[in-house]
């Protein structure tokens, strides 16, 4: 008897599933324009925002409208959460708890009240931006009434920026990828590490099965509860699951994930770092994988040396119904035993965004920016077309494009 898993192997093409990040990308989940709730979290410290400094967010929502038009010109199809959140908040009759004047109001004063707490903390890693950003918010309000009508904007502006259980407003959803990533046909749920992110994932978790965009018949669901796993983590290439782990994402959680991904028929290997997943550094400037690793073609691989270089190459299988965790050895010594050839970036280039662009198919890329890396020159000589998407604000935020989308369908 053929169960659904196995029908789904009939119709690859047809069907949700991210076997190989390099070929043609069909679908994608992408967020929307950041709003109120990244407003306001410009008059947070880095510590609890996880932004890397203040963005200016109206020109981000521009930078999103233009990095979304250029997938669709490469015939991708685009799901915007955002829109599907509006039309379930519509179509289960949600009503909003306030009026549109006095929502302005509170998210003012909500901006107000975490000015005041925090204006004081001192030095570059703590400073917060000025309460002029609150200037910001009847525009971006406004924006989202033009879309959505002010019933549905009201109550979405209010979710967003003044109802999660942390008092935070939900201002990362615009790193579309990070809550949750489909590998294989595995469609991982994460847990997050940051207080800021953690509501996140129930937010996309309960639009995407409203719009019904997760299938059971298309996909095995996996929701990482006793670990933290993070969707930036996990990049799929030459029939392996790499999963990074580090600050974001730990090998518990990668263990919750593995059984369902070997299933696929996929490898699943931790690349893992020591220092960060014990806490004795920092995590921000390389928190996901896709942040200092990425493959550009079929045997060629984007790689900030620095960082491969301290991480260490762990592979999960299971035998006789019990995984296995085993420990092979350094990662940059896999990848150049695979064969693959590997584009070096340095240091400087990857805390500039450089790996993380997203693959149309195995011979073009659009990039997050452009400046700050060499990477337009090296791959266009060998034949790839590169784009650049130039998310000067968006990245800002800690993220660019690859950290924006979710691929949910590649041929």
């Amino acid at each position: 008897m053929t169960n659904e898993r196995d029908k789904d192997t009939l119709q690859p093409s047809e069907r949700l599933g991210v076997f190989e990040e390099t070929t043609r990308l069909k679908t994608v989940l992408m967020w929307g324009q950041p709003g109120a709730e990244a407003v306001l979290a410009q008059l947070l410290p880095k510590r609890i925002s996880c932004f890397e400094c203040e963005f200016d967010v109206p020109e981000a929502g521009n930078e999103f409208v233009k990095a979304r038009s250029m997938l669709e010109n490469h015939g991708v199809e685009v799901i915007s959460v955002k829109d599907l959140f509006a039309k379930m908040i519509e179509a289960k009759g949600v009503k909003p708890r306030v009026n549109l004047d006095t929502l302005k109001t509170e998210l003012k004063m909500r901006g107000k009240e975490y000015y005041e707490k925090y204006k004081d903390e001192e030095g570059k890693e703590g400073g917060i931006s000025g309460i002029g950003v609150l200037d910001w918010i009847d525009q971006m309000v406004d924006r989202d009434v033009a879309t959505y009508g002010e019933s549905t904007a009201i109550v979405m502006n209010d979710v967003l920026s003044l109802q999660s259980k942390s008092g935070l407003p939900l201002a990362n959803v615009i790193y579309a990828r990070d809550q949750s990533n489909l590998l294989g046909r595995t469609w991982v749920w994460s847990s997050m590490e940051h207080d800021i992110r953690k509501e996140e994932v129930g937010l996309y978790k309960e639009v995407l099965h409203w719009a019904g965009i997760v299938k059971p018949s298309e996909v095995a669901e996996v929701q990482v509860t006793a670990g933290k796993f993070e969707g930036g983590d996990g990049i799929v290439h030459n029939g392996i699951c790499y999963i990074g782990v580090g600050g974001r994402t730990n090998l518990c959680g990668v263990t919750e994930a593995a059984r369902a991904i070997l299933a696929d028929g996929l490898r699943v290997v931790a690349v893992y770092d020591g220092k960060r997943t014990r806490k004795e550094e920092k995590e921000m400037d390389a928190m996901h994988f896709d942040t200092f690793c990425m493959p550009c073609g079929k045997n060629k691989m984007v790689v900030c040396e620095d960082e491969a270089k301290r991480r260490r190459f762990i592979e999960l299988t299971v035998e006789n119904g019990e995984l296995r965790i085993s420990r092979k050895g350094k990662f940059m010594d896999h990848l150049r035993e695979s064969g693959m050839e590997l584009v070096p970036l340095t240091k400087y280039e990857q805390l500039h965004y450089a790996p993380n662009f997203v693959n149309i198919d195995d011979n073009s890329v659009i990039l997050s920016l452009a400046d700050e890396n060499g990477l337009t020159e090296e791959l266009g000589t060998a034949g790839m077309s590169v784009e650049c998407a130039n998310l000067k604000e968006i990245t800002k935020g800690f993220g660019g494009l690859h950290c924006m989308t979710a691929s949910i369908k590649r041929e």
